[in-house]
């Protein structure tokens, strides 16, 4: 009889733990499964169905009359709720959501949702519309918009010091200068299309004014913007994309775009600056009347490791990458610049103080004062070449140099070089400089521009580049890594083989 009750426990524990594997299995079958509502990254999923099945009794069915939701893009659980317009473009079409308690943004599974872009988001109920200028689709990165219950827009709660940026909504955000957002610190974090030219889209607002200028710091993330679009040509103040700042900027990639300004200070990424400019870039027209440069229109704070590709246009005062700047080290241009006077491949002026390891490769073109690399120089340059063309478009056409058209007493250009090729007035055109009050030339360069270093006046020690490179003793031609002085060039191109060039390119 005992045999017999064991054998029937045991057949009994056997069952149960045959349904409780039953159990464990459809549990992890509906786990993987996105139909089951649970949500898998950037997935579409539905709510789950508890209900009545059809399918033996074991676990949920998915069932086809529920919403998805718009994958890699929700806002924060807990604000506004209800029905929402999505914008996109390329192509253009509108798609009708509904944001729900938890952040999600629902539509029918009978309705096939877009796959272009994001433009923007419009709140049915409140009439508030939020520019976004992201893609919202499988494996792109997460849009989040922290909307409280009225639908007004907030910034999202700061990720390692930094308050994020992921829309151009919350990057027009900084311009609220009642709420000290002037003064944060922000970084990007995804590519944002800035939408210049959409149909829809109003030109971009530069961050800050020429009274509340931007203290704070915005680190691009190495991200890019794309088609940044301004068009103040009638503008007092500065213009850019940031109009005129005290903190720092660093790591702006601008890729495409349009900047047009007014009567002083245009730049790409600010109009003037007296923080630290570091690790920027230019890629868009950039158009003004004085103090114009693909970066900055005017810096006092210091220019490190920029560069600018696009054209810049002005009167006076235009450089590549700064129409004035006082330091700048390691940075460069190979977009053509143009205007009257005062004009530098890579500064139109360098006032005072020191332009180290910089180039160009870039036309420019003018009336006067031009020069391969500063238009006017009161400070020293060092280490710094030119490899585009110079040209003085005019019957006046003086003070034309391969490195600086005009160098004033409190100016020195050390170890540099020219080897583009210079039009001007006769007498009025030198290899490094095209008139020299003063300053001094050491052991700088020419190359195919005649005989003289210097067009008028004099004060020149520098050689023409002969059958062999000979840099002579001067240790500013040494090589390295760019960590000091005399660190600046690339090893084995000082050597007489080909034309030196610099450590970072």
């Amino acid at each position: 009889m005992s045999i017999k009750m064991k054998k029937r426990d045991l057949a009994i524990a056997f069952a149960f733990l045959a349904l409780i594997l039953v159990a464990v299995l459809t549990g992890l079958a509906a786990c993987q499964n996105p139909g089951t509502g649970l949500y898998l990254g950037a997935h579409e999923t539905q709510t789950l169905n508890t209900g009545p099945t059809t399918n033996g009794g074991y676990g949920p069915a998915p069932n086809p009359n529920l919403n998805l939701t718009v994958p890699n893009f929700m806002t924060v659980p807990g604000g506004y709720t209800g029905p929402a317009i999505i914008t996109y473009y390329n192509p253009d079409a509108t798609f009708s959501v509904t944001i729900t308690a938890a952040g999600l943004l629902e539509y029918p599974p009978s309705v096939t949702r877009p796959t272009g872009s994001i433009k923007s988001i419009t709140l049915t109920d409140v009439n508030k519309t939020h520019l976004i200028g992201r893609p919202a689709q499988f494996g792109a990165p997460l849009i989040v918009l922290n909307l409280d219950t009225g639908g007004e827009l907030h910034f999202r709660p700061a990720v390692s010091g930094s308050i994020p940026i992921g829309t151009y909504a919350e990057f027009q955000l900084i311009n609220n200068t009642t709420s000290g957002a002037l003064l944060g610190i922000y970084k990007q974090e995804a590519d944002l299309d800035l939408m210049g030219g959409q149909q829809g889209v109003p030109d971009w607002t530069p961050v800050g004014t020429n009274r509340m200028m931007f203290s704070g710091t915005y680190d691009g993330g190495g991200k890019k913007l794309m088609r940044l679009q301004i068009n103040k040509p009638d503008s007092a103040e500065p213009v850019g994309l940031f109009c005129r700042v005290t903190g720092v900027l660093k790591n702006i990639g601008i890729e495409s775009g349009t900047v047009t300004g007014g009567g002083y200070c245009t730049g790409g990424v600010t109009g003037e600056s007296v923080g630290p400019i570091t690790a920027c870039y230019n890629r868009a027209a950039v158009t003004g009347k004085s103090y114009v440069g693909g970066v900055a229109g005017l810096s006092t704070g210091g220019i490190t490791a920029c560069y600018n590709t696009a054209a810049v246009t002005g009167t006076e005062y235009v450089g590549g990458v700064a129409g004035s700047s006082r330091t700048m080290t390691a940075s460069y241009n190979s977009g053509a610049v143009t205007g009257n006077y005062y004009l530098g491949g890579v500064a139109g002026i360098i006032s005072f103080e020191t332009i180290t390891a910089c180039y160009n490769t870039a036309a420019v073109t003018g009336y006067g004062y031009l020069g391969g690399v500063a238009g006017r120089s009161n400070g020293d340059i060092t280490a710094c070449y030119n490899t585009g063309t110079v040209v003085a478009n005019s019957f006046y056409g003086k003070q034309v140099g391969g490195v600086a058209g005009e160098l004033y007493s409190t100016g020195t250009i050390t170890a540099s070089y020219n080897s583009g090729a210079l039009t001007g007035k006769s007498g009025y055109v030198g290899g490094v400089a095209g008139v020299n009050h003063g300053g001094s030339l050491l052991y700088c360069y020419w190359k195919g521009v005649g005989t003289q270093p210097v067009g008028e006046a004099s004060g020149s020690t520098s050689n023409s580049f002969g059958a062999h490179f000979s840099p002579g003793s001067s240790g500013e031609w040494g090589t390295g890594n760019g960590s000091g002085s005399g660190r600046y060039w690339m090893a084995g191109t000082t050597n007489g083989g080909q034309l030196p060039r610099l450590w970072f390119e």
